[in-house]
């Protein structure tokens, strides 16, 4: 059997939960023009956001709220803890979301109670995005989360530094680029933009005019 496993070219194997854990990991997170860096393993929401290295403080930073908040709100997981462990109900990647916004110092239920849903647009595989809106003081927003490609084809602007600006196809080339960078090290990239809606129909023209707002990196880590 040894000799016969020494010729093989071509090993055919399970990977999501056999080679890796099954449980998806955020690592990087770009924001604006910043790439932030992600700690900590599994679903435990422990852990650190660093900024060159250095640990920052992610509620005092408005762009890298939003983000969390977008990413928080167009989900449909919910993440569990049952004595030491955590555990993701729902999509694994939505679950990272979950455990990003924890780590940040953000109250998931909190944030979802005070920005109820009311609309929202489901990710299908044509799209390759989902939209949910959402209710608060009297202002409705949407928020929006898929494929780097999907979401800049309907973003127009972006959030950088705190200022929406013009999202030329000079920056958008930029983000290409970054996407296929993080792709290349073997990480699935998703996008998250923003847009205030008003009173039109939430079925026609609601995916467009999106403000954007970063990219995460995620990965589903190798076993020990």
């Amino acid at each position: 059997a040894v000799e016969s496993l020494g010729s093989a070219t071509v090993i055919c194997t399970d990977k999501t939960g056999t080679l890796t854990k099954g449980e998806m990991n955020i690592r990087e997170v770009l924001v604006g023009e910043r790439m932030l860096e992600v700690t900590g393993e599994g679903y435990d929401p422990r852990g650190e956001l660093l900024e060159g290295g250095q640990r920052i403080d992610p509620l005092e930073d408005a762009d890298l709220n939003l983000l969390l908040r977008a990413g928080t709100l167009a989900n449909d997981a919910s993440l569990v803890q049952e004595g030491e462990r955590w555990s993701v109900r729902g999509d694994s990647t939505e679950g990272a979301f979950l455990v990003l916004a924890q780590k940040a110092g953000m109250e998931v239920e909190r944030e979802r109670r005070d920005n109820p849903r009311i609309f929202e647009v489901q990710f299908d595989s044509l799209r390759k995005r989902m939209t949910t809106v959402h209710e608060r003081d009297g202002r409705r927003c949407a928020f929006l989360k898929g494929a780097a490609e999907s979401v800049l084809q309907i973003s127009d602007r972006a959030l950088v530094n705190g200022r929406v600006v013009e999202f030329t196809e000079e920056r958008k080339e930029r983000i290409r680029r970054h996407n296929d960078d993080m792709a290349g090290r073997a990480l699935r990239v998703l996008a998250v933009g923003v847009r205030e809606v008003g009173q039109e129909s939430f079925d026609e023209g609601l995916e467009k005019d999106f403000i954007f707002l970063g990219l995460v990196g995620m990965i589903d880590a190798p076993r020990k």
